[in-house]
């Protein structure tokens, strides 16, 4: 905001004219500086000038937030409310929106669970034993799922328990289409459920192939109990956040 923008909202805020502003008043002058700023991020990130996000203009600013290529897509999904490959002004006001209703505690949304099928690798584990079912947040993090999955391994007495050190997971099947080209890649200990896309919203049942019950299929692997050639793959893909198989 330049000084005559912050001059001239000093002067629309100040409503009884005292030279002063009350908390109130502050409060709002807050809010309308934090859309000014919103909007000029959106401008900037414009890069063709027609007023609407696309995959690739938020893509390219992926690497300023610390985000993967994986990780940029799924949040353009989530915010791409309509589904229609663009990001517009209101899409992208409501996204930083929750955001700031969530960091100031100002919403208490009820508790979503999701439940997620994670399926062993066959190579490792033969005719499904160890596959199950996890319910989780979509808040929490890839880590407190692979914890999660650990301790109902050791809850199950499982001889083929991993610690979460020693877990990979990847995208397999998704419930959301526009997820499809994200399958093969591995999930961030970082990043939270939601950043991929798994977030609840609709669901989907791996063993029946209908929309019912489990939100995303994932892939759990040993890493360190790999082949050596696929041992190389694996961390050549896990460096580069890269696919490290296909459907």
């Amino acid at each position: 905001m330049t000084p005559e923008e912050a001059s001239d909202l000093f002067d629309r805020l100040d409503a009884n004219g005292d030279g002063v502003l009350q908390l109130e008043e502050w409060h709002e002058a807050a809010s309308e500086a934090g859309e000014i700023a919103r909007r000029r991020k959106f401008q900037a990130m414009d890069k063709d000038k027609n007023g609407v996000l696309d995959r690739q203009e938020v893509m390219a600013v992926a690497a300023d937030f610390n985000m993967t290529e994986m990780e940029a897509s799924a949040l353009f999904n989530r915010i791409d409310a309509n589904g229609d490959g663009t990001i517009d002004m209101d899409e992208w006001f409501e996204a930083a929106s929750t955001v700031d209703r969530h960091e100031a505690g100002a919403e208490q949304k009820p508790v979503v669970e999701i439940t997620l099928q994670i399926v062993r690798s066959r190579m490792q584990v033969s005719r499904g034993e160890g596959d199950m079912l996890i319910k989780i947040e979509p808040e929490h993090t890839v880590l407190q799922l692979k914890e999660r999955i650990h301790q109902k391994q050791l809850d199950f007495r499982s001889p083929d328990a991993v610690i979460p050190s020693c877990q990979a997971l990847f995208l397999f099947q998704s419930k959301d289409p526009r997820m499809d080209r994200l399958v093969g890649y591995e999930f961030d200990d970082r990043r939270e459920m939601r950043e991929y896309g798994v977030d609840g919203r609709g669901t989907f049942n791996a063993k029946t192939n209908n929309v019912e019950e489990v939100a995303a299929v994932l892939l759990l692997i040993d890493h360190f109990k790999l082949p050596h050639y696929q041992q190389n793959r694996y961390l050549e893909c896990h460096r580069r956040h890269t696919q490290c198989f296909q459907s």
